[in-house]
């Protein structure tokens, strides 16, 4: 009886996701997006470097930094360049009191190790991108060592058969970090970036997003100028056509005042710029080929 609930036991505790037990060094577990503690590689960490567990950052300012971080992404038919936001803000809201925590509850010789999936669709088309890393704090700052940077997810990589395989398959490419005011590439890696924890990253943000509205406000105004002068175009076309229409004969006297009313609405229209000067003097020898 012992054996078949031990058993038991290993078969739900294989069902239930690491961290609900309480041993587990994960934060935060769903699918592919997680935030965990994991023990320093020391190829790429120096322990003397790190300073956990530690508190100095909010949660407010960390999510100013991770909108920050910032790509260069090379498209692969064209030659430009576009600076994309690696953390979108749903992202940045998520993850910081995550990495937050990580941070205050790491030991010294512990990085928080994080996996996050970005749904950015093209169209209709699936479009999910990985990033995976690790986050420590040192002397210089805080430190982001990506192991994986938007890398390309293909397949049905939620689906735990498989998931692990996906994962190992997914990789960065065409991808650069950029180094921004705060922050600085490590001397050491293209992929590891150090943002200095006394700037004021959320003033930066806010910044940016004012800009961004103001950008957003300005094509919309430019949009509704070109609708309008659309509109403006087509009733000019409308009453160009009105002066154009022939009037039936009656008598001399009643088809010289019609032209005379006709002549004068299109010298109305050349003053109001709404026709050019060759569509003026265009439908002004018609008119008076009617004489």
């Amino acid at each position: 009886m012992t054996n078949y609930l031990f058993l038991i036991l290993i078969f739900l505790g294989a069902l239930v996701p690491s961290g609900v037990w309480g041993g587990s060094d994960y934060i935060y577990r769903q699918r592919v997006n997680w935030v965990k503690l994991e023990k320093a590689d020391s190829a790429k960490v120096s322990f003397g470097d790190i300073q956990h567990p530690s508190t100095s950052i909010s949660t407010e300012q960390m999510e100013a930094m991770l909108l920050s971080i910032k790509i260069s992404k090379k498209h692969l038919l064209k030659k430009e360049i576009d600076t994309v936001d690696v953390f979108n803000s749903w992202e940045a809201r998520k993850f910081a009191p995550l990495l937050v925590e990580g941070l205050a509850k790491a030991a010294p010789e512990e990085v928080v190790n994080f996996a996050i999936v970005h749904k950015r669709p093209l169209f209709i088309l699936r479009n999910d991108r990985l990033t995976v890393g690790n986050v420590f704090v040192a002397s210089d700052g805080l430190h982001f060592q990506f192991t994986k940077l938007f890398a390309k997810l293909d397949g049905d990589y939620e689906a735990s058969a498989n998931r692990d395989k996906a994962l190992r398959r997914a990789k960065t490419m065409r991808v650069n970090l950029e180094a921004h005011e705060g922050q600085m590439l490590s001397y050491t890696s293209a992929t590891e970036i150090i943002l200095n924890p006394t700037y004021d990253f959320i003033k930066n943000v806010q910044v940016e997003q004012a800009q961004r509205e103001a950008e957003e406000a300005e094509a919309m105004k430019a949009k509704s100028e070109r609708k309008k002068s659309k509109e403006e175009k087509t009733t000019a076309y409308s009453n160009a056509d009105t002066a154009m229409t022939p009037v039936v004969k009656t008598s001399d006297s009643s088809q010289s005042g019609d032209l005379s009313d006709r002549l004068r609405r299109l010298e109305e229209l050349k003053q109001q710029k709404l026709i050019s000067d060759q569509e003026y003097q265009d439908l002004r020898k018609k008119i008076l080929s009617e004489l």
